[in-house]
């Protein structure tokens, strides 16, 4: 909606790199199960812990489609599809590591698994450091939240582990619970409209 307001080589790499986060936490509480017990018998037989684990969390292609979207608007016609494959693995790598021990701590809730993940995600996933030195404005910084509830709210509503990660991101942002809210707000309200108007058009 947005995007030409994030201008900077520094400001777009960092909006993409958590929109890579919030497109990969798109999942429900079963895809936190690796043990392959969900595994069905019919599936063939190469198809062990990691394959099941690596399918259960790839972007779908709806989270695909934006991500390209966002490349091609912002004007990064150097990252490649590969690129944005090889960064969500670097991701998958993380949550691989963490979910099989979070999985045997069973006096952690669901919740506090997701906080646990949501934590490793954006503390390692980004290296922030890089960016302290940038001075990202206000503006800025909303639309990129409003830009990340686009993803995260593409199908009416918060997945589990997204509502963390964003309310994880707008905190570091320096965003309260009611600014956040609001810009939910403003984004599930043009997603109305939009889709009134699909419904004019196709009607």
């Amino acid at each position: 909606m947005f995007l030409n307001l994030i201008e900077t080589d520094e400001e777009k790499e960092l909006f993409m790199k958590m929109a890579i986060i919030v497109a990969l936490s798109n999942k429900e509480d079963e895809s936190f199960d690796i043990t392959g017990e969900e595994i069905e018998e019919e599936d063939d037989e190469d198809d062990d812990e990691e394959n099941y684990f690596r399918r259960n969390w790839s972007l779908s292609r709806l989270e695909h489609s934006m991500l390209m979207g966002y490349i091609n608007e912002l004007g990064l016609n150097e990252t490649s599809d590969d690129e944005i494959s090889d960064y969500s693995s670097e991701f998958l790598d993380v949550l691989e590591e963490m979910l099989p021990v979070l999985s045997k701590i069973s006096k952690l809730t669901e919740e506090e698994k997701r906080i646990e993940i949501v934590d490793k995600f954006i503390s390692e996933g980004i290296d922030w450091e890089d960016y302290e030195d940038i001075e990202i404005s206000l503006q800025t910084k909303r639309v990129m939240i409003i830009e990340l509830l686009g993803i995260a709210l593409v199908d009416g509503e918060y997945a589990p582990l997204e509502k963390f990660v964003v309310e994880k991101i707008t905190k570091r942002f320096g965003f309260d619970p009611d600014e956040l809210e609001e810009m939910e707000d403003y984004v599930t309200d043009v997603r109305k409209v939009y889709n009134s108007g699909l419904e004019i058009i196709q009607n």
